[in-house]
């Protein structure tokens, strides 16, 4: 199990929908759809840091 996990932790969509689902499961809510539909395209990376990209700036003003 723990060898999956570092083998996983090299690959960068993995840090990625594990960085959405943490804010969807326990900050942000409100984009539990978007994570919910980005989950079905694992292939648009823009799209994936651009929402990474507005929580990160929007997090100081929550």
């Amino acid at each position: 199990m723990i060898l999956k996990k570092n083998k996983m932790q090299k690959i960068p969509y993995a840090s990625i929908v594990g960085n959405l689902m943490y804010n969807q499961i326990c900050t942000r809510l409100d984009i539990a759809l978007v994570v919910g539909v980005l989950g079905y395209m694992l292939t648009y990376w823009k799209s994936r840091l651009e929402i990474i990209k507005y929580h990160d700036s929007n997090f100081a003003r929550c």
